[in-house]
């Protein structure tokens, strides 16, 4: 397996190889993290340990998870933050030495990403989900109007359907690409002088699931990149895996 080593020697981390979710805890902000089979949890010392980074309006914290070699793949560990609420922080995943001369050496590091859940449907979120009575028979509509984020208009008829909506893997998976590509392309479409800040805050988040520059100017090369985000976002959340494991369950 090709390992990549940056110019300060550290070992540059993938970050496809981790699975980090955010969730509330009885005292803070729970921070559960698993590894994927590609993850060479052997190739560090047993006196190392992985850490995530947290950081959010001034606030930062560290949290250990252990040796490299005793994370189970794919069992995600649970950790809790005590007094400490994060809702879309940066977060970095670091393997730190913790014993010996090294003692603090950073030994392999991903890079800085925010976190977004699912494009984070609460107050702070990317997207805004309401119930609307008057949809009839459609199930959703997206409103890309208002100077604010867009809101997703779901049918209110259906019971809990906000709840549905955050929660529902099967939901999620058949209705956020549709979603993604619609918002993409409004984003890409509007003249940079007439964007809205959400406008910027969109493309932060395009960009944690692919990295690009300019914009393509040709039809072809727009709709390529459009798919590529979306094939990114399908990957980066999973959304098969979850609800393969919610039918097991």
């Amino acid at each position: 397996m090709r390992r990549t080593i940056s110019l300060s020697g550290r070992r540059k981390l993938d970050l496809n190889n981790f699975d980090l979710s955010l969730d509330s805890g009885e005292f803070g902000t729970g921070v559960s993290l698993s590894v994927t089979e590609n993850f060479e949890r052997d190739s560090y010392s047993a006196t190392s340990v992985v850490r995530v980074r947290l950081s959010e309006n001034r606030r930062f914290v560290a949290v250990d998870f252990g040796p490299p070699h005793l994370l189970n793949r794919n069992v995600p560990v649970f950790m809790e933050i005590p007094d400490i609420e994060f809702h879309t922080p940066s977060y970095e995943i670091t393997v730190v030495e913790k014993g010996g001369e090294s003692y603090g050496k950073v030994l392999a590091s991903t890079e800085s990403r925010r976190y977004y859940d699912n494009l984070n449907f609460g107050a702070d979120g990317l997207i805004k989900a309401m119930a609307d009575t008057s949809l009839g028979n459609r199930l959703w509509a997206l409103d890309l109007s208002g100077a604010e984020f867009p809101v997703l208009r779901v049918n209110g008829e259906i019971p809990s359907v906000l709840d549905w909506v955050s929660s529902n893997p099967v939901f999620q998976a058949c209705v956020l690409p549709d979603v993604l590509k619609q918002v993409t392309s409004h984003v890409l479409d509007t003249d940079e002088f007439e964007r809205q800040p959400w406008h910027s805050e969109w493309m932060e988040f395009l960009r944690t699931i692919r990295k690009f520059g300019s914009v393509p100017t040709d039809p072809d090369g727009r709709d390529s990149l459009i798919d590529e985000l979306t094939d990114g976002f399908l990957g980066n959340f999973r959304f098969v895996e979850k609800i393969a494991s919610s039918v097991e369950h």
